[in-house]
């Protein structure tokens, strides 16, 4: 599929809080989920992990939260939230997070998106590049990143105190 006229435009601020919300409760449900951890308790440890990250009014400190509008659509398809970051090797722009809204998956739109994010960074100038994470277990995120040209730089891992178990050591008998 095509997509036609795909726009990044600030989400409005009304709108910030009950997406970091949102995105705390997807965190944490992830987080959850690769280290077998209870989600007791998770979803407000992200968002207190999320609080450097925004000011005293909720919204954004240094980032921005955006829309992305597609296709003459009147409602977004996906939002993003991108910032400034330095990983120890210059000044890039960061996408802390991209996401496609479940009904418009698989068109197209993640992959318009992030070449629309890195044309806005690069003419923005005085950066290095355009950078993100993904968690493990988002296999065709990860894959579209790799096909769009990103390289890894590192990976973190985590061994927890109990194993997951969806994850066994290559080998393993079941």
């Amino acid at each position: 599929m095509t997509v036609k006229n795909l726009s990044i435009v600030p989400m409005p601020a009304e709108r910030v809080p009950a997406y970091f919300r949102a995105f705390a409760e997807w965190y944490a449900e992830a987080l959850s989920d690769l280290a077998c951890t209870p989600p007791d308790g998770l979803h407000e440890q992200v968002l207190g992990y999320l609080q450097p990250y925004r000011g005293a009014d909720g919204l954004p400190a240094g980032s921005m939260v955006f829309d992305i509008f597609a296709d003459d659509l009147p409602a977004p398809v996906g939002a993003t939230w991108c910032g400034g970051a330095d990983l120890g090797f210059g000044p890039i722009f960061y996408v802390h997070d991209l996401r496609v809204f479940a009904p418009f998956r698989r068109r197209g739109y993640a992959r318009e998106a992030l070449a629309t994010i890195h044309a806005l960074a690069r003419a923005r100038g005085g950066l290095r590049g355009v950078g993100l994470s993904v968690l493990v277990q988002n296999t065709l995120a990860h894959q579209l990143y790799l096909d769009d040209g990103f390289v890894p730089i590192s990976q973190v891992l985590v061994k927890p105190f109990e194993a997951p178990t969806h994850v066994r050591a290559e080998g393993a008998r079941a």
